[in-house]
């Protein structure tokens, strides 16, 4: 279960950095490219603190991450090798369509 809300938000996430994406890509300039930017590292990290915030509180401690900062780099961690896989698993079933 906690592995599907992992991926349920993460998916929100990427579609949320989809939407800032294409809102700045129309705009003209510099400034909008530098906006783009931050405003996607802001939601990628505050994302992260959110989805750990609220596996916290639907499995309490029977979902635990240790380490440094508290287990935040075993989560960021994890949350990345889900991003990797779920890209690997598609691209092979992209090439075998």
């Amino acid at each position: 279960m906690a592995a599907l809300l992992l991926q349920v938000l993460l998916q929100a996430t990427v579609a949320i950095v989809n939407r800032i994406t294409n809102y700045f890509k129309e705009k003209p300039g510099v400034s909008a490219k530098i906006f783009r930017g931050l405003s996607t590292w802001a939601v990628l990290f505050s994302s992260k603190l959110v989805i750990l915030e609220a596996v916290n509180f639907a499995f309490g401690s029977s979902v635990m991450f240790y380490g440094p900062m508290n287990g935040l780099i075993a989560f960021i961690v994890v949350v990345v090798v889900m991003i990797f896989a779920e890209q690997f698993f598609k691209r092979i079933y992209d090439s075998l369509a």
